[in-house]
């Protein structure tokens, strides 16, 4: 009795990934179309055998000759992957019209939170509640409604920066041909963390320096620091692990452990000058935020 085959291993079957000659194809002319596009001088040879692949067409062109072509391909379209020109030509040709807005769907799917996330932000803020006194408020002074579209507010600004970011950088590799999309995960987790980020640092450090009047500033109102947290994720995590170290330093010694001098000494002997130079720069700024929160002297920094 032969044993049962479960509906996903036939599945499994069906989707055979496709073959090393057809990728190999697929790319060569991809990268053909691409250069002669670009203007580039594509070797007459190269475009014969192309045109001879899947055909009955003698003499047959062998897997080591697609090899070939794609070398000299890929050399000539540099910087430009083969990977990131195969998908840009393929979505063209699957896509003629929406390719207009973006040559990969990763790029219209962020180009559609970025719009979406805009006009969210535009209609939240047509609200009477959204103002300026009931921001200042924060999370433990407002409640209700009015709480939750305020801090709809700064969701959508924290969205629409964390968005403009991963745009900002993947248009880079776009325009270079660079685009791989094995990073498509990392974009959509830099999106969130920018989200959370525009909102911790628009609900943490707002208020926590203000003015001669009691004020904050106005590069410390939350809508920017929500736009900039959105932007640079990174931002807020630099200003907690500074945080962290510097509560360290109160608790667990004292500002002497993080002098330059023994950064440097600390240091990993392979790590060169400017490796060194920029820990011992880290280091400075520790002290200095730990003598801060300590109610002590700040240190004197070094002009150079």
């Amino acid at each position: 009795m032969e044993p049962l085959k479960s509906p996903e291993a036939d599945e499994s079957k069906k989707k055979k990934a496709p073959s090393l000659r057809s990728t190999l194809f697929r790319e060569c002319e991809a990268m053909t179309r691409y250069a002669m596009g670009g203007g580039l001088k594509v070797p007459p040879p190269i475009v014969a055998a192309l045109e001879r692949v899947g055909t009955l067409t003698e003499p047959r062109v062998e897997t080591e000759d697609l090899m070939r072509a794609h070398s000299t391909l890929s050399e000539l379209i540099a910087p430009a992957t083969p990977r990131s020109v195969m998908l840009m030509v393929e979505d063209k040709v699957r896509h003629p019209y929406l390719s207009t807005f973006g040559p990969v769907p990763l790029v219209r799917m962020f180009m559609y939170i970025e719009v979406a996330a805009v006009l969210s932000m535009l209609l939240i803020s047509l609200f009477e509640d959204v103002n300026t006194a009931n921001m200042q408020l924060g999370l433990f002074k407002s409640s209700g409604w009015t709480l939750l579209k305020c801090e709809g507010f700064l969701i959508c600004v924290s969205l629409v920066g964390s968005a403009f970011s991963v745009l900002f950088k993947l248009q880079r590799f776009i325009s270079e041909g660079t685009f791989d999309p094995k990073y498509s995960s990392v974009y959509w987790l830099q999106l969130v963390l920018g989200m959370i980020s525009g909102v911790v640092l628009s609900q943490v450090i707002y208020g926590s320096h203000a003015g001669s009047d009691g004020k904050p500033s106005l590069l410390l109102q939350q809508p920017v620091l929500a736009l900039a947290g959105g932007f640079s994720a990174p931002l807020v995590h630099r200003i907690l692990n500074r945080l962290i170290v510097a509560a360290e330093s109160m608790f667990g010694g004292n500002g002497d452990d993080f002098s330059p001098a023994r950064v440097r000494k600390a240091a990993p002997r392979h790590a060169g000058p400017v490796e060194q130079e920029a820990t011992a720069e880290a280091a400075e700024s520790v002290r200095a935020m730990a003598a801060v929160v300590g109610g002590g002297p700040e240190p004197v920094r070094k002009q150079g």
